[in-house]
């Protein structure tokens, strides 16, 4: 469902980022973060899984390391002038990495 939803944002970016007045005509913020959702959907599901088991602290560890990487990401990208893409990119690569390290997690649990 996110996969088809991004696909749907991507496609009518153009028209979003209008309804937004002037000056923001720069559509690939929108598309990193409609990307990023596919992975916090990911993240979400595999997040319920840790909480049906009763390991709400290892959920909240990942969700505080998830935090840290999206402030981490964020003043780096910022840093090298990125703005409001590297603040995206941030959300998406914290993202990537939270629902990776996530899934490994509950398939060694699982095991």
């Amino acid at each position: 469902v996110a996969f088809v939803l991004v696909l749907l944002v991507g496609g009518c970016s153009p028209l979003i980022m209008r309804l937004y007045g002037n000056g923001y005509d720069d559509t690939c913020t929108l598309i990193i973060l409609a990307i990023s959702t596919i992975f916090n959907s990911i993240a979400t599901v595999v997040g319920l899984s840790i909480s049906s088991r009763a390991k709400m602290w290892t959920g909240a560890t990942f969700n505080f390391l998830w935090a840290l990487m999206v402030v981490g990401f964020s003043y780096w990208f910022i840093s090298i002038n990125l703005g409001a893409v590297g603040v995206a990119l941030s959300i998406f690569v914290a993202y990537v990495i939270h629902s990776m390290l996530q899934l490994i997690y509950v398939s060694r649990v699982s095991r």
